[in-house]
């Protein structure tokens, strides 16, 4: 008894021609390829995403702080020295330094070398900055001096008005989002620190000799 020839076996996922099976092949690969480069694309747009996401958290959240000075106020001549929060978040401040002559001041009768008020009480009125949070779009007065009418105060209002330009002020703060950066709060960049650390600073503060306190 002869057998019949067995039929050739034409493996499991092939059609037996031969250049439909490397077509389907060359699909396969050309398929596994793009979508590997579609999930790349998709990886990478995420991650812009992710970024941009948190450019724009920041951008909502960053404080800066910028010294103001001037000599005339709605009520009349009056030299005044002023921080403003002109960012867009809230500036925790951890120290304000208000240096004269490269010697950081405590408050505004040191500040101007005002000796005991012996004309006139000229009233002093501060807000402090260094250890309060400062609001986005607030502007704070921490110090304002009224032209006085003695001749000998008058003398020194004069010379404070012009030597006011030279005052160095210097700050660390930080935003909500815990960054930090210290600042002259002029035109300069604030520069990013890892930390603000009181310690080795001294606030300018609230005078304690102010009278109506």
């Amino acid at each position: 008894m002869i057998d019949e020839p067995e039929a050739p076996h034409v493996p499991h996922g092939k059609s037996g021609i031969a250049w439909l099976d490397l077509a389907l092949a060359i699909a396969v690969l050309v398929l596994s390829g793009a979508s590997l480069l579609t999930a790349q694309h998709t990886g990478h747009t995420m991650e812009q995403l992710v970024e941009e996401n948190s450019r724009l958290v920041r951008a909502n959240a960053t404080p800066v702080l910028q010294f103001l000075t001037g000599n005339v106020e709605p009520t009349g001549r009056a030299i005044s020295l002023s921080v403003a929060n002109v960012g867009t978040g809230t500036a925790r401040v951890i120290w304000f330094e208000v240096t004269k002559d490269g010697v950081p001041q405590t408050d505004p009768d040191d500040l101007i070398d005002y000796a005991p008020r012996a004309e006139e009480q000229d009233y002093l009125p501060t807000r402090p900055v260094g250890g309060t949070y400062f609001p986005a779009g607030e502007t704070r007065q921490f110090m304002s001096w009224a032209y006085p009418r003695g001749a000998v105060s008058q003398a020194r209002w004069n010379a404070f008005d012009t030597a006011r330009s030279s005052l160095r002020v210097t700050a660390c703060y930080c935003s909500v989002l815990g960054e930090c950066w210290t600042s002259h709060l002029a035109a300069d960049v604030p520069q990013p620190v890892q930390a603000c650390t009181a310690a080795g600073h001294v606030n300018f503060r609230e005078s304690p000799s102010a009278p109506g306190r």
